[in-house]
């Protein structure tokens, strides 16, 4: 991915960022922003992150593990719409509500015509000690979507997105809204970081309701002393900087962290399909700011299938 991003005379931000993975040219975040309006704060317009999921607004360069949990598959991280959003109360709070029209998760489908979505998010610092690397972040999402195409979908995979989807609702038809919820928790103690996410998942179809929830539990320590870093309500968490670099000409270890997650979703209503579970164990090395090593082992449960063990690994280098 590359991106190019600024501010033009004091408050006009833009960002145009492209990827490449897929093997063809798609959008990732490309929007311009208006800050510092009076009362409201800011007004974003373009293709962006809907303010849905705290591992979701979290950049994949800063999460603690190689993929997101199961709550990234119950709609697009990213579409096409406007967004008013602000930090106030010394930034110890934000708010975001945006209007948006689906197009498709992969930036592609610059149409965006397939129906509306209306998505707020409220969060806080319930605490919050500066010099001991200390907080607890909480926040609550809500989403009202109504496909045109009046269709909708979840499939899970195992948390290796190499792997294939092993749970499907398969295409839900007749759906006349979907209605999404979502509670975040994240708790930094020091070293110590403990995070959960709860998100509901409500879908209106054939004159009957479906339920598919879906959370999930981590912890992760860091052995040389570092903290995860917060960035904002909207931004999630930043980079972690090692203490001492590795490589730095004295010895320094880098930043050494250890990981353990646990995930569930639950496609079982009305019969549509199984339950999947996850325990994903990390280990990550942080040479530097800018350049990561990761380790993953997955265990996954397929309800009334079977298992499978996963093992990868990334080498990374962003900045």
């Amino acid at each position: 991915r590359f991106y190019n991003s600024g501010t033009i005379y004091y408050n006009i931000n833009y960002k145009v960022q492209l990827s490449y993975e897929s093997g063809d040219i798609a959008f990732k975040d490309v929007f311009l922003e208006i800050t510092k309006i009076p009362i409201v704060g800011n007004f974003r317009i373009g293709f962006f992150k809907e303010p849905l999921r705290l591992e979701t607004l979290t950049s994949s360069n800063y999460m603690t593990f190689m993929e997101r949990s199961f709550n990234s598959s119950y709609a697009p991280e990213r579409n096409t719409g406007g967004m008013f959003h602000n930090e106030i109360v010394n930034k110890r709070m934000s708010w975001q509500v945006g209007i948006f029209r689906d197009a498709g998760s992969d930036g592609n489908d610059i149409a965006a015509d397939d129906g509306y979505n209306i998505t707020t998010r409220v969060t806080g610092l319930a605490f919050l000690d500066e010099v001991n690397h200390r907080f607890l972040h909480l926040g609550v999402g809500y989403s009202h979507r109504q496909p045109d195409s009046r269709e909708y979908s979840i499939s899970l995979r195992p948390e290796s997105h190499l792997a294939p989807k092993f749970a499907k609702t398969g295409t839900l038809e007749d759906v006349s809204s979907i209605d999404l919820l979502s509670v975040e928790a994240s708790i930094v103690l020091n070293s110590f970081n403990f995070q959960t996410e709860f998100l509901g998942s409500r879908v209106h179809v054939n004159g009957e309701d479906l339920t598919f929830p879906t959370y999930y539990f981590q912890a992760s320590y860091f052995l040389t002393g570092e903290s995860r870093v917060y960035k904002s309500g909207y931004g999630g968490f930043d980079r972690t900087k090692p203490k001492r670099n590795f490589g730095d000409g004295n010895g320094g270890p880098g930043a050494w962290q250890v990981a353990l997650r646990y995930s569930n979703g639950d496609l079982t209503d009305q019969d549509t399909d199984r339950a999947l579970r996850d325990i994903t164990v990390g280990l990550n090395w942080y040479l530097n700011p800018a350049t990561r090593i990761m380790m993953n082992y997955i265990y996954a449960d397929l309800q009334d299938v079977g298992k499978t063990h996963i093992y990868q690994m990334r080498f990374m280098v962003s900045f």
